[in-house]
């Protein structure tokens, strides 16, 4: 991906920032990205930074529609303008993009005006539910993600769920079922949430 970067981005980088800008990131906008999931910084920089370098990837045809989703997220930060859904460079949704939007389309379904916007709630619970909340920083060897171990095993971890290598009962999804009804790798993304949402949240005081 080749986000064209701001001409007024900060010249202080952290190391994280400096990749970013230099592989052509948008800086600003991975910024605004943080803030949409509220990440506490020193806390899982790497991962996040990580997620938003890897392109999300479909095997189910409406699946495709995830991707589109993340590109409505740069429509949202520039305001609407300057963007092409049509994607003319080359540019792709990342896998970062796609579990957020994922969390909206899922708050959206919840549908709970008392309780506002909850949708940083459901990407912590996909990334938990992913085994991805076991990468904050701290648990890497080498400084600056530099770990190359644990950074493969996060690509392992997402390819695995991409490429619908997971269980049948969604183990190893964004949406793992304890009594699943039909194999979940056989389900597009939506029907995935759905079911999970039935199975964990049928009440509604038991949404958070």
């Amino acid at each position: 991906m080749n986000y064209v970067a701001l001409q007024d981005a900060p010249i202080d980088y952290n190391f994280l920032e400096k990749r970013l800008y230099e592989e052509g990131y948008d800086v600003a906008y991975f910024h605004w990205l943080c803030d949409l999931i509220n990440l506490e910084e020193g806390q899982f920089d790497i991962l996040i930074y990580e997620l938003h370098t890897m392109k999300f990837e479909w095997v189910l045809d409406y699946d495709a529609n995830r991707s589109y989703d993340g590109f409505v997220l740069r429509y949202q930060f520039k305001g609407y303008q300057d963007f092409d859904i049509s994607d003319p460079t080359g540019q792709h949704c990342t896998v970062l993009e796609a579990l957020i939007a994922l969390s909206h389309k899922m708050d959206y379904t919840m549908d709970d005006d008392d309780r506002g916007d909850r949708s940083r709630i459901w990407f912590w619970e996909m990334i938990h539910n992913l085994g991805l909340d076991l990468y904050s920083n701290d648990t890497f060897v080498e400084p600056y993600g530099r770990d190359l171990n644990r950074l493969n095993e996060i690509h392992d971890i997402c390819n695995r769920w991409m490429y619908r290598n997971f269980d049948y009962d969604g183990n190893g999804s964004p949406f793992p079922l304890s009594n699943p009804f039909e194999d979940q790798r056989k389900l597009d993304l939506i029907r995935q949430m759905n079911a999970y949402i039935l199975e964990n949240y049928m009440y509604e005081d038991e949404i958070l």
